[in-house]
């Protein structure tokens, strides 16, 4: 850090023990503990059990992939369920080999960040980083897009409009990628933070930063000339963190203003990180949030009025909740039907009036940990897209009118897991009468075509007869 080097040292604290950490030319580190957080690559490793957690996540990403593979089989017999049109097929179709590219990408970055934690030599492990892989996140957040310009320039506004004095702020941006959205918008503050998970590209982000410059060498399919010259921002105060943006390492209150962009929906258990920002936050202090609220989200839908409701529920105050939609139009298609490409996102400019009630849980070994206060709110009825256990159904619930019979069948492929609503699981009704005639094999495979109003409480179920389900209104 640049500005304010003691004010620096106050800011962050050791994931483990929340103690002060002591900044020197290696990384932080932390005498009440003796931990230590060793720099890699340039970047300050900040967490308390990297490789732990690394491992979590590629398992996770394992899953997603054979969910992926699983989606892609049954795909044929969720189009004739649902009656969909060739170019709606074609669709569900191009998507789902979208999700497998970006999933093999993310696995490839994260084999090379699980190496570098393991064997914390950073020259040991660069051979085996794929350009290819960390291409698309560099010109994602550092391309010329038109689009990409208008969400900087719309979240720059709200910063300048809400946090009076910047040159006298902390101000951080969880979830960072190739950090070219945190490199602008830092300019104006006195301090800066972003942070990610990938370390591969944390140490292309820092490179980037220092160097001003990056010339990349492509393969031939990225680009005609097969090289890619980025370039870097004025960001000399920006500190490049690598930590989990559930369980940061700032001390509490430690930030004037918190920055989350299409991050909300990749997280997955949104409550944590919504938590943890109000955690990090001071008292008055900013949350800004930009994220869609279309069924692109990777492992949540959220609809503006359930991040409104998630932020309210968590602490917060609103001061904009605004939509922006942005869409493009393929020249080229073959199918003017499938010409039109729509994208929907939400602004959240939120403030920090209290904080959250906490309560004690037990988890299943017995451990005890501090969970938040379960409330009814529509936030807590987000229907979870992905993400579900392995080797489950998928239930497909056909409507009719509100209080007869409806038909339902099950295929092969998975269900997504619903919440429960003030302690009601009016999803356990379908369950257990699934299980009971041998459709399912236990109360994880749950309803996925109508789970949003099941649980928003615009449907109720109700047995009717064998194999029998009642919608009333």
């Amino acid at each position: 850090m640049t500005r304010n080097t003691q004010r620096s040292k106050n800011a962050l604290s050791c994931p483990s023990c929340r103690a002060t950490v002591h900044l020197d030319s290696t990384g932080w580190h932390c005498g009440a503990c003796r931990v230590s957080h060793s720099k890699i690559a340039g970047v300050n490793l900040m967490m308390s059990d990297p490789r732990g957690f690394l491992q979590s996540v590629e398992a996770e990403l394992a899953a997603t992939m054979r969910l992926c593979a699983a989606r892609m089989e049954y795909l044929p017999a969720l189009a004739n369920e649902a009656g969909l049109m060739p170019t709606g097929i074609s669709r569900l179709r191009d998507q789902t080999r979208a999700a497998c590219r970006q999933v093999a990408m993310l696995q490839d970055l994260l084999g090379s960040s699980l190496k570098v934690a393991e064997t914390e030599s950073f020259s040991q492990v660069v051979p085996s980083w794929s350009l290819e892989a960390l291409a698309p996140w560099l010109i994602r957040d550092w391309g010329p897009a038109r689009e990409l310009e208008e969400i900087e320039a719309r979240l720059a506004m709200a910063c300048a409009t809400h946090l009076r004095d910047p040159a006298s702020c902390r101000i951080a941006f969880p979830g960072c990628g190739a950090g070219g959205l945190a490199a602008r918008l830092a300019a104006p503050f006195g301090e800066a933070y972003a942070f990610d998970t990938s370390l591969p590209i944390l140490a292309i982000l820092a490179r980037l930063l220092r160097q001003g410059s990056l010339d990349l060498c492509l393969a031939p399919p990225l680009t005609e000339a097969g090289r890619l010259a980025m370039r870097g921002a004025d960001a000399s105060q920006l500190e490049i963190l690598a930590m989990d943006a559930t369980r940061t390492a700032f001390a509490n209150g430690a930030l004037d203003c918190v920055v989350t962009a299409f991050l909300l929906d990749l997280i997955p258990d949104p409550h944590l990180l919504v938590a943890e920002v109000n955690r990090m936050l001071a008292p008055g202090g900013i949350w800004i949030n930009y994220g869609p609220t279309g069924p692109r989200g990777a492992l949540w839908h959220f609809s503006g009025v359930e991040t409104v409701e998630l932020a309210k529920r968590h602490g917060f105050s609103i001061l904009e909740s605004e939509p922006h939609r942005s869409t493009l139009f393929n020249f080229g298609a073959a199918d003017p039907a499938g010409a039109w490409s729509s994208h929907v996102c939400n602004l959240l400019v939120a403030k920090k009036t209290s904080e959250i009630s906490r309560a004690a849980a037990a988890t299943p070994a017995g451990e005890t940990t501090e969970r938040d206060i379960p409330a009814h709110f529509p936030g807590a009825l987000i229907e979870r897209r992905q993400h579900p256990g392995e080797n489950e159904s998928i239930l497909f619930v056909h409507e009719r009118v509100p209080g007869r019979p409806v038909r339902f069948s099950i295929g092969p492929g998975f269900a997504a897991a619903l919440a429960s609503v003030d302690g009601q699981t009016p999803v356990a009704v379908l369950a257990a009468r699934l299980v009971q005639s041998g459709l399912a094999r236990d109360q994880k495979d749950a309803v996925a075509a109508y789970g949003r109003l099941i649980d928003s409480e615009l449907l109720r179920l109700k047995t009717a007869g064998d194999g029998d389900v009642s919608l009333l209104k």
